[in-house]
């Protein structure tokens, strides 16, 4: 699915996936659905790419047979277009170190956890509103940006959002009461999930799936609403672990 490039790259690695659905309105009767599968890429700091943050690719999988997934239809799949769009805060700068190790679509907007940072963050993006076009006399993070949504490529020498023709501002930030390892929509509770996961193994970088390590006391989980996080009690709420135990 990915080009060359995107397939081969050492410089970002992929981290959380969701899909979701965008209906168009073409008049009064007529309308067509969109799906789209949304990754998140981080930049990583040993390939000098931290400070690029994190990057979302919009993959438009609308055409696209469920019989391609299933059996590799290599043709179809080479036909996916899709998107890179970089992520940025309410002044238009990168994300420095930041993992994105999950992401969940809830309403028009995405949801990216910061587990790098304390205090633990979610950082809440408006998918439908906040995506900018960065114009060829971009010269600040803050200068030259339209809400236009056109297609074309990324051209021209290396400018202040690293040759991205679109960022994505975010909208909101919440601070969450565990470290965000990964995060997802649990649709059975309809309610948001975050985790934490302790490094259980026995060579650096290489991850066990051991019974004790599912049983590490520092594994959580813990789900929550969007109502819940404005609540003074929010930040001291408890959580479930380790993975094994049902709450």
């Amino acid at each position: 699915m990915w080009n060359d490039g995107d397939g081969k790259t050492n410089k970002f690695r992929p981290q959380g996936i969701t899909s979701f659905t965008w209906s168009s309105l073409g008049g009064a009767t007529e309308s067509k659905d969109f799906h789209f599968v949304l990754v998140t890429w981080y930049g990583r700091t040993d390939e000098g790419y931290d400070n690029r943050g994190v990057r979302i690719s919009l993959v438009d999988i609308t055409d696209i047979s469920s019989s391609s997934f299933s059996h590799t239809d290599e043709e179809e799949m080479k036909q996916i277009k899709y998107r890179h769009i970089l992520l940025v805060d309410e002044n238009f700068c990168t994300f420095t170190d930041l993992h994105a190790g999950g992401v969940a679509y809830r309403d028009g907007k995405i949801y990216v956890p910061d587990s790098r940072h304390h205090p633990y963050t979610i950082h809440v993006f408006d998918i439908f509103s906040s995506i900018y076009e960065v114009t060829k006399t971009s010269s600040s993070p803050n200068e030259d940006l339209q809400h236009e949504q056109q297609e074309g490529e990324e051209e021209g020498g290396e400018d202040v959002f690293f040759n991205y023709r679109y960022v994505l501002q975010k909208e909101y930030t919440f601070i969450v009461p565990i470290k965000p390892s990964f995060l997802s929509y649990d649709s059975d509770r309809d309610s948001f999930v975050i985790g934490t996961y302790k490094y259980c193994g026995g060579d650096l970088m290489k991850h066990t799936d051991s019974e004790d390590c599912r049983k590490e006391v520092l594994n959580h989980l813990f789900w929550f609403d969007l109502g819940d996080v404005n609540n003074p009690d929010f930040q001291s709420s408890s959580s479930c672990g380790p993975f094994l135990v049902k709450c």
